[in-house]
């Protein structure tokens, strides 16, 4: 069985069919859990440190992903 360790805090989940969404506060990844006990990471993205803050993720399709921030308080 494979699992996927990360060093960073998970901010945020989303799961649609067989793909997961993974959230950290300098990017996410995109996996694959077809074959859940054997999980691959198909897309990785990653930013330099800067001052926005990501709070949340929402998978819309197979291949599409939302990433929300803080909103505005008035």
């Amino acid at each position: 069985m494979q699992k996927l360790d990360y060093l960073e805090d998970v901010r945020a989940i989303d799961m649609r069919g067989d793909r997961v969404a993974v959230l950290f506060a300098r990017g996410f990844d995109l996996v694959d859990v077809s074959s859940p006990l054997d999980p691959q990471v198909i897309d990785r993205f990653r930013r330099e440190d800067d001052l926005s803050n990501w709070s949340g993720i929402r998978m819309r399709r197979r291949q599409h992903v939302l990433i929300y921030g803080p909103t505005a308080q008035s």
